[in-house]
């Protein structure tokens, strides 16, 4: 069952196996869920959902916000559709002050990562650190950063016609290591990605 809720200030916590909701005149256990579903008729942006994140402090987000409980913690998913999490992520892995092509270029890595990240059998597809990609919801004012999004909408980066794993850094510290090291496969898979860089210089110059 649903109900409406007043705009204002609310505490979700965990009371035995409940979610807890406390605030302007609530204080009652919801049950093992509760998702608060963000009203929409205010137009994308202004009428966000704010968390306490303990991590990032305050974020504005888009789409809907699920509370479960597990083993007596809280598991906060943001449920929301990829080209607005994007928002939240190119801001953060480059900045709103980069060259708009370097963060349309930013925008589809990050949309392909997380298109190869997408899990239909688990209760999220990714996480909101650097163990995925940064993610902090949503700022109005990052308008470049919006605009390299809304530019690139769809693009993916493709290998034999799959998205392929597009991993990145924000910075490495002046090296790097080879894929094959890395993630198994030795120089099998160091031969195989020399191979894949040798095709798409070959075709940058073709395009130039």
């Amino acid at each position: 069952p649903g109900i409406s809720l007043p705009r204002g200030m609310y505490t979700v916590s965990v009371s035995g196996s409940n979610v807890h909701l406390q605030g302007n005149g609530i204080d009652t256990d919801i049950g093992s869920s509760l998702t608060f579903i963000r009203c929409s008729d205010s137009g994308a942006g202004s009428n966000c959902l704010k968390l306490y994140n303990t991590k990032y402090g305050d974020i504005n987000y888009l789409g809907n916000m699920n509370f479960t409980v597990n083993s007596g913690n809280l598991t906060v998913i943001n449920q929301l559709p990829l080209e607005e999490y994007l928002y939240g992520v190119v801001a953060y892995e480059m900045s709103d002050s980069f060259p708009s092509e370097a963060l349309k270029v930013q925008a589809v890595c990050a949309r392909s990562y997380a298109v190869r990240s997408f899990s239909p059998s688990s209760s999220y597809d990714i996480g909101d650190t650097s163990s995925d990609q940064v993610y902090k919801g949503f700022n109005s004012s990052f308008t470049n950063v919006l605009a390299a999004v809304d530019s690139t909408r769809g693009q993916v980066l493709t290998y034999n016609n799959s998205v392929i794993s597009t991993y990145y850094s924000a910075s490495n510290g002046g090296q790097t290591e080879l894929p094959g090291n890395a993630w198994g496969g030795g120089a099998e898979k160091t031969r195989l990605i020399r191979i894949l860089r040798k095709k798409m210089i070959h075709m940058i110059l073709k395009i130039c």
